[in-house]
């Protein structure tokens, strides 16, 4: 979610879930259940005056060699077409 591009001064909604599968998924999986990767499913909304009922879905693994983890997000947007992109994080 762009913070900075949809800040607003008024009045706002925001909500944000994440949920951390820790090898409920992955785990069932040979070869990947060693690995100790953990599946997220996230969802972040957003509404504002200028920006009514911003979505963001994402899913992702976390724990890649202990430090890397990988996101695939989605947003929905009534005022705009939808996008998508991957975010990496580095670190724990």
């Amino acid at each position: 979610m762009d913070y900075y591009r949809y800040s607003s001064a008024n009045e706002y909604l925001q909500g944000h879930f994440s949920h951390r599968f820790d090898g409920l998924l992955l785990g069932k999986i040979p070869g990947l259940r060693n690995l100790g990767w953990a599946m997220l499913l996230e969802a972040n909304y957003l509404y504002t005056e200028a920006l009514p009922h911003y979505l963001e879905l994402g899913i992702g693994i976390e724990k890649i060699f202990s430090l890397l983890r990988i996101d695939y997000y989605y947003s929905l947007n009534r005022a705009e077409n939808a996008h998508w992109g991957i975010r990496l994080r580095f670190g724990s």
